[in-house]
């Protein structure tokens, strides 16, 4: 699968996860850095893309950006090592999951993050195909991810580059 295709993928999951942690108000467009830098919370909310369970988290990078992350069809219960036991132990707060990558087809559908601006403008920053980093789609998710309706950003941009 092509870079620009697994971009899409991502693109749409995390525009749809983004306009709902905004709509329930739990990332702010407007919202500040915190000058306490040792206190920057990780915070996580989930909700069901296409009836699949999927997480969005993110977590305060400092200068008003937020590093954002989104995984779909997350099933930690389907990790097939002796540590499924732990995965239960870590929340879902990192860019990935916390296992090593050869198990994401196990417990991943797709996953993705990028960095979102709120100083300057409301947008993820990166040109347009190139904004996520830490991507992961599974190739038999595909079928799947292709017929989930595509969403409008709502009251931000899917890509921008700053300017200050």
């Amino acid at each position: 699968m092509k870079k620009s295709e697994k971009q899409r993928y991502i693109l749409k999951l995390m525009v749809i996860a983004l306009n709902e942690a905004i709509k329930k108000e739990r990332i702010d467009l407007n919202g500040r850095s915190e000058n306490n830098q040792q206190e920057k919370k990780y915070r996580y909310q989930e909700l069901v893309i296409a009836g699949r369970r999927t997480i969005i988290n993110w977590f305060d990078a400092g200068h008003d950006e937020l590093r954002i992350s989104v995984w779909w069809d997350y099933q930690p219960e389907m990790m097939p090592t002796w540590r499924k036991k732990y995965i239960h132990d870590c929340e879902p707060t990192t860019a990935t999951p916390q296992v090593a990558r050869r198990f994401f087809r196990h417990i991943l559908g797709a996953c993705g993050s990028c960095y979102f601006e709120r100083k300057t403008g409301k947008f993820i920053i990166g040109g347009e195909g190139e904004q996520f980093f830490e991507v992961y789609v599974n190739e038999d998710s595909v079928f799947c991810l292709n017929s989930i309706p595509a969403e409008e950003p709502q009251g931000y941009s899917t890509h921008g580059w700053i300017n200050e």
